[in-house]
């Protein structure tokens, strides 16, 4: 069977795939094909079809690995020498955390760094996934938005070694904005 595996959504193909999950996508992604056809509103309820899907066939942690996956790769060159640049142009770990909020106001995107318990609050006032970001409707759950959570693992761990990062909540299924919670070694 064939799958769609073009642009953001293609990554969770492809990333199903990587993960090991390709014999399970005929019952994700049969009818994937015709993503490209789909109005915005409909790719985004689409997506969260799938994912939907994803979860019932390969578990919610499985599924989440997929996601993270594609965020990590969402992130790419660009976004981690972004945080590299911004570490070489500052000298304190305050900042840098000062700096980088500055460049990511644009973004709706603030950093809280909490040096005592070595973590980073983040908070996201604004979606900024094109692929879902024109959602008419909340999504049931915010699994989709482990894909954030990768996109934020490589941002950080291309300059800090990152222990561990949780989505706390998201916009996509209905809270005020989207946080996360970065823990750095």
């Amino acid at each position: 069977m064939e799958y769609y595996k073009s642009g953001r959504f293609g990554r969770i193909t492809k990333n199903a795939i990587k993960e090991g999950f390709e014999d399970s996508l005929e019952k994700v992604l049969y009818d994937s094909m015709d993503f490209a056809s789909l109005s915005k509103k409909r790719s985004a309820e689409y997506v969260e079809e799938v994912i939907n899907r994803m979860e019932k066939q390969l578990g919610r942690e499985n599924t989440k690995k997929v996601l993270v996956s594609c965020g990590q790769q969402c992130c790419g060159k660009s976004w981690t020498k972004f945080t590299r640049d911004i570490k070489e142009e500052t000298d304190t770990i305050e900042d840098f955390f000062e700096l980088l909020n500055k460049r990511e106001e644009p973004f709706q995107t603030s950093f809280t760094f909490n040096k005592d318990e070595k973590s980073i609050f983040i908070n996201r006032s604004k979606c900024l996934c094109g692929l879902v970001n024109k959602a008419k409707n909340k999504f049931e759950s915010n699994l989709y938005c482990e894909c954030s959570t990768g996109h934020f693992l490589s941002f950080f761990d291309s300059i800090f070694n990152v222990e561990s990062i949780e989505l706390k909540q998201s916009i996509l299924n209905g809270s005020d904005s989207c946080q996360w919670i970065v823990k750095i070694d």
